[in-house]
């Protein structure tokens, strides 16, 4: 490894110097074909040159939203932000004359973030015109640059700024599952301390190819997929995410034929390709190159690991090249990973005892009993704690609570809500001990592995228990009575330690007639789980969106339900209010 810098800008920089002919980034505009491959110089200088332009007007500090189709473009761009110390604020671009809820997230971002740059390319730029007229500030105050359109200075142009290990380096927004989007605050510092944890866990070597998909406006794309092979000395072959939505297989195919050995993604994309592939495509893989797959931003389903083993064991695919992890993007992206060449722990637990706040192991035949994977381990530098949200007080191993975390890649906080990020980020347990960072996640630790409930806000309460709904959501995923999402949630006219439980589904208008018995199915499936909801209630499709990254809103779900104005295909009430 490199000397340990404090920051990526010159981290990169020894590299391009290093290996200036080693090829970094290649991008693969259909998911097969290759469109161009940038080596480690060729990225050093491209983000020279535009930080150097960047410098002629942009204040160290500045703002500046991204706004990119995927190419490779987008990684130059984001680099550059680095190098000139403009704070980088990665978006999603909306469809051309499809604003849509793409277009309402950057109406929030802009002036929360205060950007008044616009990075793009000619061909997001009327997006990005149409992103800047509908801010709150003057076309004249707002600086749109096309990055392939202008001309930009040479490399000896760009001057680093001062101290900048110490800055800001970039806005990572939240999804927006649990509510309104917030600017997490990422530094240089942050950035580096992420990659050295990365490291620890993955331990990559010099030159080892990874393969993705994933949106680089994300903190998984952007951190996992981008990064850390830049950090590492490796290559990174990235197609766009339309590309494996429309045909999953070329993920795979891309790692077989690139021999890459690090690939990462959420549970629902090894579902996609088991349910996609056919088998010819599959007796065509070698995949045995593959020795590590992260698996975040939704739990692993013990079901869909060993599905996916099973299916493509043919290829060479290794179930230890599972590692799951839990992470967000107020820990930079980590907070635990599993050890690298491992069989991943699957436990099983009671759902009794886990809504009792206690975790017993039990065996797989044993009634209620549920396996749960685990996410791994905190990584040198950093720390987790369990404790109890209300009294603050921290729990023994086998106890539920809220996951705490610290550690030198835990952001600042939230950009412009300092009361927000003194609760989150400046917490303290009833010992004194702290400050930690709250994580809002819900799990406990088992001989020293953290396995994840899901979130604190997201809990249900009922005499005393907690039950956690994604468990029973995963039981009626299973099941396959809808064709859309199930959230149960609590309604909100119930006291808060006796909730009613509501299931709300979406399901094709022409299964209308079908509701009363699909809501009995729904209560049958969770009577299996000692689970009884109070209301089911059938809803057309796409009633409810996801977030960018493709969660459930379920806050969102919980307003509709509270306000009252939807119109159901269905409801059937189970229990009096």
């Amino acid at each position: 490894m490199p000397p340990q810098f404090a920051s990526l800008v010159d981290h990169l920089a020894w590299r391009a110097e290093a290996h200036p002919s080693r090829p970094l980034y290649t991008f693969l505009p259909d998911g097969e074909t290759e469109e161009a491959t940038l080596t480690f110089q060729d990225v050093d200088v491209a983000a020279r040159r535009l930080a150097a332009h960047l410098q002629t007007f942009a204040e160290v500090g500045d703002r500046a939203l991204l706004l990119f189709a995927p190419s490779l473009d987008y990684p130059v761009a984001f680099l550059a932000c680095l190098y000139a110390g403009v704070v980088a604020v990665p978006a999603y671009p909306p469809e051309p004359g499809r604003p849509g809820p793409a277009m309402a997230r950057i109406d929030t971002i802009i002036p929360e973030a205060e950007a008044h740059i616009i990075l793009t390319t000619s061909r997001t730029c009327p997006q990005a015109v149409l992103a800047g007229e509908r801010s709150p500030y003057d076309m004249d105050d707002i600086h749109i640059v096309p990055t392939d359109e202008i001309a930009l200075p040479p490399p000896d142009a760009y001057r680093r700024p001062a101290n900048l290990e110490d800055r800001l380096a970039f806005l990572q927004y939240t999804s927006g599952s649990t509510g309104a989007p917030k600017g997490v605050m990422v530094s240089h510092r942050n950035l580096m301390a992420h990659q050295r944890l990365s490291h620890l866990v993955f331990n990559r070597e010099e030159e080892s190819t990874t393969v993705s998909w994933l949106p680089l406006y994300h903190d998984m794309g952007l951190i996992g997929a981008l990064l850390y092979p830049l950090y590492v000395g490796g290559r990174l072959v990235l197609m766009p995410p339309a590309a494996f939505i429309r045909r999953p297989m070329r993920w795979l195919e891309a790692i077989h034929k690139y021999r890459a050995g690090v690939s990462t993604a959420p549970d629902f994309a090894y579902q996609m390709c088991m349910e996609r592939a056919r088998d010819e495509e599959i007796a065509a893989l070698d995949l045995s190159c593959w020795e590590l797959t992260v698996c975040g931003a939704e739990p692993l389903k013990p079901k869909t690991l060993d599905d996916f083993c099973r299916r493509f064991e043919r290829t060479g695919f290794s179930r230890e090249a599972f590692l799951p992890c839990h992470g967000m993007a107020e820990a930079t992206l980590m907070v635990t990973g599993g050890a690298h060449d491992r069989v991943p722990p699957i436990r099983w637990f009671s759902d009794k005892s886990l809504r009792r706040r206690a975790a017993a192991v039990c065996e797989p035949e044993t009634p209620g009993a549920r396996p749960h994977v685990s996410c791994g381990r905190p990584t040198a530098e950093h720390d987790v704690s369990i404790v109890d949200p209300t009294t603050r007080s921290p729990l023994d191993d086998g106890a539920v609570g809220e996951i705490w975390f610290r550690g030198p890649s835990v952001c600042g906080g939230y950009w412009n809500r300092p009361q927000l990020s003194e609760e989150a980020f400046q917490a303290f347990r009833t010992d004194g001990d702290g400050p930690w960072m709250r994580t809002g996640d819900v799990g406990f630790i088992d001989d020293g592995e953290l396995f994840v409930l899901g979130r604190l806000h997201d809990l249900l309460r009922r005499d005393g228990e907690w039950i956690y709904p994604h468990l029973h959501e995963y039981d009626l995923e299973i099941a396959e009575l809808v064709n859309g999402p199930v959230v149960l949630v609590a309604d909100p006219s119930s006291p808060p330690t006796d909730q009613r439980i509501v299931a709300m589904a979406e399901v094709r208008k022409s299964r209308a007639a079908e509701g009363e018995s699909i809501a009995d199915q729904i209560q049958r499936v969770l009577s299996s789980t000692q689970l009884t909801v109070d209301d089911v209630i059938l809803l057309p499709p796409r009633t409810i969106g996801r977030t960018s990254s493709g969660k459930l809103r379920r806050f969102r779900w919980a307003a509709v339900l509270e306000m009252d104005d939807f119109v159901p295909l269905y409801r059937s009430q189970r229990r009096p209010s």
